[in-house]
């Protein structure tokens, strides 16, 4: 049986800094 695996990867997540209404900046990159 053969069956379609999706995904989605985080190779990098980094968190650059914070917004004034409590959230984060972030840096990432995603695979497919």
């Amino acid at each position: 049986m053969i069956l379609p695996a999706y995904a989605k990867l985080n190779l990098t997540l980094d968190v650059t800094g914070r917004r004034p209404n409590g959230y984060h900046d972030i840096d990432s990159v995603m695979q497919t």
